[in-house]
């Protein structure tokens, strides 16, 4: 019977040379990457909705921000560039190409309404803001060693 108490024995002490981090992220760090796929997006949106700041994007000068996004499979004639307005619903969801497949966004903060189809959304790489993250977090801790995992991200 498990009565909620671990025994002792299941501890190890942790060996603080040994130790890693994971750099704290900033709202400024959820810009959507349009050039990964559908997937990693839908993903990445989901990592960040409420109660969290959300995941960005810009048209022209507007801030937008993304709690919901719905990877979408549709036949279109042509191909767009990831990032691209595809199209605009009359309840307000919008279409968005990216490297693989489509992603429809659904609930967000913002104004399409001066958007055209065929207009390319604000992007910044994962790469990018990976590497932004780990220098803020070693100008602020240098002695603290970043997860590899983390630092992985940057070179591919």
């Amino acid at each position: 019977i498990n009565d909620g108490t671990i025994a002792a024995q299941n501890f190890k002490e942790q060996d603080d040379d040994e130790a890693f981090y994971f750099p704290q992220r900033k709202p400024e760090d959820g810009y959507i990457d349009w050039s990964r796929s559908a997937i990693a997006i839908y993903n990445f949106i989901r990592a960040l909705t409420k109660p969290y700041p959300g995941a960005k994007t810009k048209s022209g000068d507007s801030d937008i921000i993304i709690y919901r996004g719905i990877p979408f499979e549709i036949d279109i004639d042509g191909s767009f560039e990831p990032g691209v307005i595809v199209s605009k619903f009359h309840n307000g969801d919008v279409l968005v190409a990216t490297k693989e497949g489509y992603i429809l966004l659904t609930d967000y903060i913002g104004d399409f309404s001066f958007t055209k189809v065929g207009e390319k959304l604000y992007s910044e790489s994962t790469n990018y803001q990976t590497e932004r993250i780990v220098k803020r977090h070693y100008a602020k801790y240098p002695e603290n060693r970043i997860s590899k995992a983390i630092l992985k991200l940057i070179k591919r």
